[in-house]
């Protein structure tokens, strides 16, 4: 899922480096090039291109890697906040209406901006939640998140969610599942195993989830 985005990403880099052009990715990755030394944005490109041509994420060093940490804190933060944006229904839409959504999201005619809304029409919830989780395990060794709720939450909450799990399980990806079978509130599972965590309670009071 990350090639087509690494490959537009890339471009973007070599064509500020090279023709001095204004970089039209995304912000974080320009603070990234702002302080990266020649000799690891060097290295950083090595391992991008590996994974461009088909190397497994799992098979790489990316513990130590700007670049990946930066492109993890992206997708779990950045990115993940428009994927909350769009909903459960958005995945059962045709093509067509997810591409048009899609477009309306995520603006901008950068080779980034493509690939990211291309990400979104082209994949389903569970595709684009598994590539994120499995990017964070192969860079952190992150937990696998599961929130389920009996209906769809509103993007506000899930962004408080995120932000209260990333303060105990930094850059991890928590996916968002419907469970009709809850009365009310939600569960969270880390690792496949339920969690108490003191902050639910209060977030329960203040949404009073109802299937």
């Amino acid at each position: 899922m990350f090639k087509d985005f690494l490959s537009a990403l890339t471009l973007e880099i070599l064509l500020s480096l090279k023709k001095g052009d204004e970089f039209k990715g995304p912000p974080v990755f320009k603070d990234y090039l702002e302080k990266v030394s020649e000799e690891d944005l060097l290295g950083d490109l090595r391992l991008i291109f590996q994974v461009i041509n088909g190397t497994d994420l799992n098979v790489l060093n990316l513990k130590n890697s700007g670049f990946f940490k930066t492109t993890l804190h992206f997708f779990a933060e950045n990115f993940a906040s428009k994927l909350d944006a769009l909903g459960g229904n958005f995945y059962l839409l045709p093509y067509e209406e997810r591409k048009q959504k899609a477009e309306q999201l995520i603006n901008g005619d950068s080779h980034t901006a493509a690939a990211l809304r291309d990400i979104l029409a082209t994949n389903s919830y569970q595709e684009i939640t598994e590539a994120i989780e499995n990017l964070s395990k192969s860079i952190i060794d992150a937990g696998t998140i599961v929130v389920q709720t009996p209906r769809d939450v509103s993007p506000e909450l899930k962004k408080e969610m995120r932000e209260k799990f990333a303060a105990e399980f930094p850059l991890t990806f928590p996916s968002f599942r419907v469970n009709r079978q809850l009365i009310g509130g939600f569960r969270a599972f880390v690792n496949g195993k339920s969690h108490d965590f003191s902050w639910f309670s209060q977030v329960q009071k203040l949404t009073s989830l109802k299937s």
